[in-house]
């Protein structure tokens, strides 16, 4: 599953901040032409349940304001029902 975010101009950002419910992680953006934006693979370990996300754009001169809170829910499928047998 990937993170993402909607492009920008790839000269505004070097790397995004992306913090998981207090967790830090950097990425770099996936640059194509003169647009940049985040495209990351979440963390593999990431437990069930709610996430929120929020992200930063960085470059040298700083950090951009952050983004609005993401919320979402990590859960696996429930179990398999009504298991049977058909002639079509």
């Amino acid at each position: 599953m990937y993170l993402v975010t909607d492009p920008m101009p790839a000269e505004e950002v070097d790397y995004y901040i992306i913090d998981i419910d207090g967790t830090i992680y950097n990425a770099e953006p996936e640059v194509v032409g003169d647009q940049a934006r985040l495209h990351w693979v979440l963390p593999d370990d990431l437990p069930n349940g709610s996430h929120t996300v929020i992200i930063t754009a960085a470059n040298a001169w700083g950090e951009g304001p952050p983004s609005d809170p993401f919320v979402f829910e990590k859960s696996l499928p429930g179990q398999v029902s009504g298991i049977g047998l058909s002639a079509d």
